[in-house]
Order: structure tokens, then sequence, then C-alpha cells
């Protein structure tokens, strides 16, 4: 996952390639090594992933380069427009989401759990899954709705059939954050109950996932909490929460606590576990009860520059899978940068 994210890191210093990104990502998902796995043809001759027999994918490639057409034309008419893309809903968004939906995706269909054309499916929906997007913290779905039709209406334009777009249209809105929260309990109830993760129920999980994947990553996950906040401060009203806060971030991870198959083979669980740890051990040794939320506050308190050094100390303490043995005496003696101690302290009197 490390690799994973200084991979993107490195695309956003490059200009976004969403229409070569749905190649990759169709590439991955049809087992093809046309790419080399940055969002560009893997040779630079500019040749496409290999033909399939399934008469409907090569539908889907051509509408998945038209909705990455639509989303360019729409972000041209921002800029020309003196607006700009959004902060966060930008076409870096689009790529970075459409790669991990080809990676999670070609997880899933080795792993039996979708099946190729689900998969394609999955990929071209991904390629326009905020399509339109206002950049308004609107949750209630209105957004993916939108999203959606206009998916399966660019779909429908190249000749893409009736049941593949209402395919397309809901994988889309299983991006929505109510839809999120049911599908991840029903794939949970389901798993206790001895069940599987496939079908559909599988690919609306996985593309759930794929479209937050960048955000829950340590490091450029905390740069998109702030990216966001910002596109939500541009627009009127009071945000449920702030993702630029450790706070925000601890809830955006506990609304991810559970993770499909594809996502854990990614190495996406150990990533999460160890952020959520690394918050616990803050609290912990700040002599607070051993929960993320505590870590989370401690670290709210404290000027923004120093509250990302102590985090990323505690990471790398977290991840290092040695952490030290500590009491709540210990205050964060012996652990994290003595010159940060005081400010911590002072932190903690104002929680």
């Amino acid at each position: 996952m490390h690799a994973i994210e200084r991979r993107f890191l490195v695309m956003r210093r490059a200009p976004p390639d969403l229409a070569g990104a749905m190649r990759c990502a169709f590439a991955h998902v049809t087992a093809s090594d046309a790419c080399d796995g940055d969002g560009r043809d893997g040779d630079g001759d500019g040749r496409e992933a290999a033909p399939d027999p399934d008469f409907r994918l090569p539908l889907l490639f051509e509408a998945g380069l038209a909705i990455a057409a639509e989303v360019d034309q729409e972000a041209i008419r921002a800029i020309d427009a003196g607006q700009g893309e959004l902060a966060y809903h930008n076409r870096y968004h689009f790529s970075e989401a459409t790669l991990a939906m080809g990676w999670l995706c070609g997880i899933a269909r080795a792993r039996g759990m979708i099946t190729l054309h689900q998969a394609v499916l999955g990929v071209v929906a991904m390629v326009g899954h905020d399509i339109g997007h206002d950049g308004s913290w609107n949750q209630t779905g209105e957004l993916e709705a939108l999203s959606a039709g206009a998916v399966a209406a660019i779909a429908a334009s190249v000749g893409v059939g009736p049941d593949d777009q209402m395919a397309l249209r809901g994988v889309v809105l299983a991006t929505a954050l109510n839809a999120v929260r049911e599908n991840k309990i029903r794939a949970a109830d389901r798993e206790r109950a001895g069940h599987r993760q496939v079908g559909v129920d599988a690919l609306h999980l996985i593309a759930s996932e794929a479209d937050v994947l960048t955000s829950l990553m340590p490091g450029l996950g905390c740069r998109l909490g702030h990216a966001l906040a910002a596109e939500w401060a541009a627009n009127p009203g009071t945000p449920p929460l702030d993702p630029s806060s450790f706070t925000g971030r601890v809830a955006f991870l506990r609304l991810h606590d559970y993770l499909s198959d594809a996502s854990i083979e990614l190495g996406l669980l150990r990533m999460h576990v160890s952020q959520v740890m690394a918050f616990r051990q803050l609290a912990v040794r700040c002599g607070l009860v051993a929960e993320a939320e505590a870590g989370a506050a401690i670290l709210d308190r404290l000027p923004p520059r120093q509250a990302a050094r102590i985090f990323t100390a505690a990471m790398l303490q977290t991840s290092s899978g040695k952490p030290p043995q500590v009491s709540a005496a210990d205050g964060l003696a012996g652990g994290l940068p003595s010159g940060l101690l005081d400010g911590v302290h002072r932190g903690l009197h104002l929680i």
C-alpha cells in the first residue's frame, strides 16, 4: 500500500490523465499487460487492451473513454470560466478511484468474487462516478444519482445496452454515504452467517472502497482531508464534520472498519489498523482511555504542524511492529520527540 501511495503522489505531479487511468484499469481486470500500472499505456504506442469474446466489453471500453472525455470537458469548462477544478473532486480523484477500482476488481475476479463483465462494469462506472459534482457536502445521495444518470446516458450514446446501463448506475449509487453504510452492514452480516462476498454485493462494496482508497492512506489521505474541507467551505451550510481534523479522520476510518476481501488482500486493512492504533497509542501515552477518538482530540488541540509531526511519529512507531512498553504514567516520554511533549500536555489541559 505504501508503494501505491507513492505512485499516486508521483501521478499528481503530472497533468491528470483519466483516459489513461481507464485504459490501465481495463487492462488490469482483463489480465492484459498493455499498461505499466501508472495510468498510461505501457509501451507508449497507444494500443488498447486485447479483445475479449464477450461482445459487451468493447462497447463498455468505448463508454469508459466517452465518460472520461466528458469529465475532461467538464473540467475545461470550469477552468475557462475562471472557477478551476474542485479541490477534492477533481480529475486526480477520478483517476485514482478508477485505478483503485481496477486493482480491487482484478483481485476480486481472481478470487472468484465477481465476473470479468462485472469487473469491467465497475471500472467504467468509476470513471464517471462523481461527474457533475458541485463540491457541496450533500450526503443524501442526490449528487450520486445525478452522476449515475450521466454515466448511464453516455454509455447509452455509444450503444451500451439497458441492463449494463442499470448496472453502471448501481455501481455509482453504491458510493453514496448511506449506501456505503448499508452495504458494509449487509456484508458483515453475511460474513457472520458464513456467506462469501460475491456478485453485485461484492462489486458495490468494492466501489465504495475504491472511491476513498487514497483518502484512507495516512499521508495522502490527510492532505485530501484538507482539500475536501476547502471544497466544503466554499459552499453554504455547516458540514457534519471537519474532514481536515484528526477527529474527522477517525470518524472516516470508523466508517470503513469493515473492508472487502479484495481491499484486505491489497493491504488496506493493515494501513487502516495502523492509523487507528497510532491514535489509540497517543491516548494511552497521555494517560487517557485507549480510544482512537481520545488520541485524535489531543492532536486537534495542538498547532497543525506540531500535531502532524506527532501523528507521523506515532504512525512510524506503530507500523514498526514494536511499540514501546508504556504506562499512563509515562506520558509521551521515550517514544515521541521530546520537543513536542510540552505542546501535547498543554493540549491535554484543554480537553
